[in-house]
């Protein structure tokens, strides 16, 4: 059987490094992420190598990263 990636399956395969090289990009570090959206450290490393990690785990990660981004 052939599987067939659509544009919707490829972004989320990699939304775990894109948030490694955002947070990189903002010098902060994984334990900083950590205290900062009130997961572990350990749901930080699965995420930012692409293991499943909740819902509310990336989007409490991606929320403090953009407010990091934007200056909030």
């Amino acid at each position: 059987m052939t599987t067939i990636l659509t544009e919707t399956t490829i972004p989320a395969a990699k939304m775990g490094s894109d948030a490694r090289k955002l947070r990189a990009s903002l010098h902060m570090s994984r334990r900083e992420l950590a205290e900062a959206t009130g997961v572990t450290e350990q749901i930080i490393i699965r995420f930012e190598h692409d293991f499943p990690v909740t819902l509310d785990s990336k989007r409490r990660i991606f929320k403090e990263l953009w407010a990091k981004k934007i200056g909030k």
